[in-house]
């Protein structure tokens, strides 16, 4: 199963229409109820154990180095809820397959 992970710290329940409209579609939806790591604060590592075994994130303010991107095979599709990428290093996303 595809799992996405969502990093809004205003999400904190799956009664959201959007998170119901993908586990609906087959998706698992997890949560990341950590603020720190949404407001771009967390360590590498610990963004790399929220982040393990997931495929696409629907990301808040999180950092998104070429360390992280690398240490997760599986990610595969970084979506903003907002504007901007300058928190992900597109350099290391293109060349690990990460859009």
């Amino acid at each position: 199963m595809i799992t996405i992970a969502v990093s809004n710290p205003r999400i904190t329940h799956k009664d959201v229409p959007f998170v119901q409209m993908l586990e609906r579609q087959g998706f698992k939806v997890k949560l990341l109820k950590d603020n720190d790591f949404s407001l771009g604060h967390a360590s590498n590592e610990k963004e790399i154990a929220l982040l393990r075994d997931v495929s696409a994130v629907m990301a808040a303010g999180e950092r998104y180095p070429a360390e992280v991107i690398k240490a997760l095979p599986s990610l595969r599709v970084i979506a903003r809820f907002g504007v901007g990428y300058d928190k992900v290093d597109i350099g290391a996303a293109t060349k690990n397959n990460v859009v």
